[in-house]
């Protein structure tokens, strides 16, 4: 999952907070795949 996490920093660059938020949240739900 790190490696995914990776990618997903990588492909969203540097992002506000609020734009974020959705990217976290999906993070916090691939967890559990």
């Amino acid at each position: 999952h790190d490696h995914l996490d990776h990618c997903l920093e990588t492909a969203v660059g540097p992002v506000s907070q609020e734009a974020r938020a959705p990217i976290e949240e999906f993070k916090s739900i691939t967890k559990y795949l």
